[in-house]
This record gives C-alpha cells, structure tokens and sequence, in this order.
C-alpha cells in the first residue's frame, strides 16, 4: 500500500499532517460533487512503526565539509560536530554561556519561533565540554563576534551587518541582538532586516 511506502520515507506526525491535508482538499471536492468518497478516510497509521537507523557522518566525511567550508560557517559546523547541540540552542549561545578557563559550554536557553526561553526539560540545561580541536575554532568566532560587536556565539553575516547598522543609528549592543533575535530568519537581506527590527522595536 502506498502509505506503507510513504513511511519508509517521512515519519509518522508527517505521514498524519498530509493526510489530514488530503481530506480537506476530498472534502471540497465532495463538496462541489466531482467525488462521492474520500479515498483517505480508511487509511489508518500503525500504532508501531519501524524506526529508520540514523547514519552519522563518518570522520573522513566531517574532515571534507569542515576542510571545505570558510569563515564563519566553518567554524559553525565544527561547533555542530563537536558539540551535538540542537540548533536553536546554538542560536541562543551568548559569550557569556562559554568557559574558556574550565572549557565547558553553559547550555541553558533556546531560541524557538524569534523568542529565547528554557529548554522544555530539566536534562536541556547542561554543560558541554569544549574539545581542544574545537578550541581555535571557537577562539577565532570570538575574534569575528568582537570585530562585528556582536554578544552572539553565531549570528549569520545578514544579521551582523544589521547590528551594526543598528548600533550606528544609537541602539546599544543588546537592544540590537534582542531586535533582531525577535525576527529570525535567515533568508532576508541585510536592509529587510533592518526596516522590520525598526518597525518591531
């Protein structure tokens, strides 16, 4: 059966949502007459469904990506590989959550939807420990953050010229992080960034 398939392929809340969309989309066309059944009302989910086994990088292939990339970015996924945290957590990270004397990371907040809190659980605050081949990495994003004024770990370089803009039109260092953190989305370009934490502030 083709749902079968779907789900060697996609999980199941995924499976649930295009189905659901499916109906819907039967229902008009019940509605206007061009159907008399919906073909999903039938079709339901196996309570227990084989999960897919992961496949991690392998060492020569973290090698090739981290070789490969440049600047920021570089040292952004060699963050990523070294440290497993989710991506909104490395969002939040401030200077201030890394311990460069004890090498460990302070993980205890998130950026989920523009807006920063605290992990959904206790096991979310954490300390991570800060691998020496990360080191020079994470020393080099500190020389980045501080040449773009920047309390972020990580901003992406859209965002870090429109702190600087900000900040050059008066608003201190942090108005300008909380202003931008708010709009999160990295698709937009360095003058959308700006007019939008303008009109938001």
């Amino acid at each position: 059966m083709w749902i079968d398939e779907l789900l060697n392929r996609i999980t199941p809340q995924r499976a649930k949502t295009l189905l659901n969309i499916m109906g819907a989309v039967f229902d008009v066309a019940i509605e206007y007459e061009h159907i008399k059944d919906k073909p999903t009302k039938n079709i339901t989910l196996p309570k227990n469904v084989i999960v897919r086994e992961m496949k991690p990088f392998s060492p020569q292939e973290v090698e090739s990506l981290i070789s490969n990339a440049e600047g920021w970015f570089k040292n952004f996924i060699t963050f990523c590989f070294y440290t497993g945290m989710r991506h909104g957590e490395i969002i939040a990270l401030n200077w201030s959550d890394i311990d460069f004397e004890n090498l460990i990371i302070n993980v205890n907040k998130r950026v989920k939807q523009g807006k920063t809190d605290t992990p959904k659980t206790k096991s979310g605050i954490r300390k991570i420990p800060i691998f020496k081949p990360l080191l020079p990495f994470l020393k080099n994003q500190l020389q980045l953050s501080k040449q773009s004024k920047s309390l972020k770990v990580f901003t992406n370089p859209n965002t870090q010229k429109a702190a600087q803009a900000l900040q050059a039109l008066g608003f201190k260092v942090k108005e300008a992080d909380r202003m931008l953190n708010a709009i999160n989305d990295d698709t937009l370009t360095t003058e959308e960034l700006i007019r939008l934490a303008l009109q938001n502030k």
